[in-house]
């Protein structure tokens, strides 16, 4: 049983890609194939650099799935460029 619960979560894992696009106060979108699809995370992480203006306008490939509502849950993120994916990885000396 706990097995086929485990597939059955991996299933539902997809990804997707396009430009993202983060304006201040509106939640962050992803533009795919002529759509913008709206981003969330329960990540707080995630959530916090899906809000981070700086990234707007980049080419992401994001992993994850949709919601309900049509949102994409975040669970892993990559930066798309010519040589190949790239992972976001921020660090804070404080």
């Amino acid at each position: 049983m706990i097995l086929l619960t485990i597939l059955s979560v991996a299933s539902e894992q997809t990804s997707i890609q396009g430009k993202l696009v983060i304006e201040a106060g509106k939640p962050a979108v992803l533009r795919s194939q002529g759509k913008d699809v709206p981003l969330a995370s329960d990540d707080k992480e995630i959530a916090a650099t899906f809000r981070d203006t700086r990234l707007s306008g980049r080419e992401m490939k994001l992993v994850g799935k949709f919601r309900s509502d049509g949102s994409f849950e975040i669970h892993e993120f990559y930066v798309v460029r010519p040589d190949g994916l790239h992972r976001l990885i921020y660090f804070c000396n404080t």
